[in-house]
């Protein structure tokens, strides 16, 4: 995806069962959505996503380090990422997000389980918010997630069927920040009002 200026909105997309197969010569690359808004100084390019169910994608052969969803903002540009499931890849990472300079990347209620290597790892000052994840990488500062569960188990209904909804003994239910960085959707996951 690529966007100069102006403002990108995805709502309710699911995005699985892609395989990416052969070599890339990017030491980064995604398996289900990619992206990157790098033209620095020169566009206020916005790009919001909600609802957003990626799973199930991979890659085979060499390409580097993979993950499911790739993010990356320079300078004014700004990318949101809410209210989304990232999961089950046997082969990539979850989300690999990326901010430079003056740019926002927020991630904001998230699930990101089960995926091969890292469900969620950062660059540069990326905000997160009210996100559950089994594994991060060191480059996550601690001081930009707010209100997230890292490698604890949040109860989920059935992890081996892929049914990420919390039980009520969850850690995270009555949890989370109530104003946090790139907002709340006004609808869950489900489609459900946010509550």
């Amino acid at each position: 995806m690529a966007v100069d200026a102006g403002v990108i909105e995805l709502d309710g997309v699911e995005i699985s069962d892609n395989r990416i197969i052969g070599d890339s010569t990017s030491s980064l690359s995604g398996s289900g959505l990619s992206v990157i808004l790098n033209a620095p100084g020169e566009s206020n390019a916005q790009v919001l996503m909600r609802r957003l169910r990626v799973a199930g994608n991979s890659t085979t052969g060499s390409t580097g380090s993979t993950h499911q969803v790739i993010l990356e903002a320079h300078d004014n540009q700004v990318i949101v990422l809410g209210d989304s499931e990232i999961s089950r890849s046997t082969t990539d990472g979850g989300v690999h997000a990326r901010q430079i300079g003056d740019a926002q990347v927020a991630l904001v209620n998230l699930t990101v389980p089960d995926n091969a290597g890292f469900d969620l790892a950062a660059s540069g000052a990326v905000d997160i918010s009210n996100t559950l994840a089994d594994v991060t990488d060191a480059s996550i500062a601690v001081a930009n997630a707010v209100e997230s569960l890292f490698g604890i188990d949040p109860h989920y209904e059935d992890r081996e069927s892929g049914l990420y909804q919390l039980l009520p003994s969850s850690p995270a239910i009555g949890a989370g920040a109530s104003t946090p960085p790139g907002g709340l959707g006004a609808l869950d996951l489900e489609g459900n009002p946010r509550v």
